[in-house]
């Protein structure tokens, strides 16, 4: 089932150079008599002073001279304005003295075609939806627009149920994506990905010969420097599964197969045994072979015509949460991605045999089996 969202949603695609510019540090400066800090690329915080009480919050942004206001309100209606860490998007809404105004403008502004929405399945309780690269699942600092979990209820229609997220996928990957439609599914689906019992898979491009064949990679994740008006992370720091765990850190397992080797590049199959934030990228960039295109993890390589970057989660098994039946979606591969995997000698794996090659530790029904490896960061 295809959704056309043409004429229906503000959709900005992911921009890798963004993505780079984001993990960066900021600088300090001064605008337009504001006290000014550039948090992250493209984010610009102010400090309201006491001969701008009472302004306009439209206005204000448009004094500081970093921001136009016809740009200031497009900037307020996309969701990108934080006042006091709150979302805004009133532009007569007065600030004052002391306030805290953050506001993230958009990096491409021109118009970009709609994507296609492929729904992989749907009943009254859950849908799982094929995600595209460059969609957020939910609203980011930026914007609260054209996310999947928005998209969704348009579709759904806005007397329809509120999709609920359970889990995420990173804005620049694409794959299968499922949402609760009701609170009950909710909370049964919430626990299955606490107890890390659905089946993830995933197809990965990543840079440099990948040199063994099957491995487990164990490590120890934990967040690096946080900023921005919602906290959220840059990045994801990796050591080894070794000794204790350190405060805010979790441990991480995922499996991975070689595929094939063109070259500098590698066709790898992974399963996920846990779901941490940006797990795949974290790991597979500290074992040396980072994610095509992924810049925040130090990726040089590039694909050229692919949107977003080439981690795919092909394929997703649980649990029904109503029912208890067995459920599982193979997501099809983005047009570009399966263009490119064919051009550069990868186009055995296109057709979805990826997503049944065994990986080593799983049993013949695709279950992780309980049990420990050396993985590559043991050296």
């Amino acid at each position: 089932m295809s959704i056309d969202l043409a004429a229906r949603i503000d959709y900005q695609p992911w921009d890798a150079s963004f993505e780079a510019e984001r993990a960066g540090e900021g600088r300090a400066g001064k605008v337009g008599g504001c006290r000014k800090e550039t948090l992250l690329a493209r984010g610009h915080h102010f400090i309201v002073t006491r001969d701008q009480e009472g302004e306009r919050l439209d206005r204000f942004l448009a004094s500081t001279g970093v921001v136009s206001r016809t740009r200031a309100r497009k900037a307020l209606a996309a969701g990108g304005v934080y006042l006091n860490r709150k979302r805004v998007k009133i532009a007569s809404r007065p600030v004052h003295e002391g306030d805290e105004v953050v506001c993230y403008l958009s990096v491409r502004e021109e118009e970009h075609p709609s994507p296609t929405l492929n729904l992989l399945y749907q009943d009254e309780h859950i849908v799982v939806a094929n995600k595209p690269p460059g969609m957020a699942v939910q609203a980011t600092r930026e914007s609260d627009r054209g996310t999947l979990q928005q998209i969704l209820h348009a579709v759904l229609g806005r007397n329809g149920p509120a999709p609920r997220v359970v889990h995420r996928l990173d804005r620049p990957a694409s794959g299968a994506v499922v949402l609760a439609l009701t609170r009950k599914a909710a909370a049964a689906l919430s626990a299955q990905m606490a107890e890390h019992s659905p089946r993830r898979r995933y197809l990965v491009v990543v840079e440099g010969p990948v040199q063994e064949e099957e491995t487990v990679l164990v490590h120890y994740l934990g967040r690096m420097a946080r900023g921005g008006a919602t906290g959220g992370p840059v990045r994801v720091r990796v050591r080894p599964a070794r000794g204790p765990l350190k405060s805010g850190e979790r441990r991480a397992v995922t499996r991975v197969r070689r595929l094939d080797i063109r070259g500098n590049i590698s066709l790898v199959v992974a399963v996920l045994e846990t779901g941490r934030t940006h797990q795949l990228r974290a790991q597979l960039a500290f074992e040396g072979h980072p994610v095509v295109g992924d810049r925040r993890y130090g990726a040089r390589e590039v694909l050229p015509g692919v949107d977003g970057i080439p981690l795919h989660a092909g394929v997703l098994e649980f649990s029904h949460p109503v029912t208890g039946a067995p459920l599982g979606v193979v997501a099809p591969l983005p047009e570009a991605l399966e263009a490119w995997l064919t051009s550069a000698g990868f186009g055995r794996w296109v057709g979805g045999e990826w997503a049944t090659v065994g990986v080593w530790g799983e049993d013949e029904d695709g279950d992780t089996e309980d049990q420990e490896a050396t993985c590559v960061s043991d050296r």
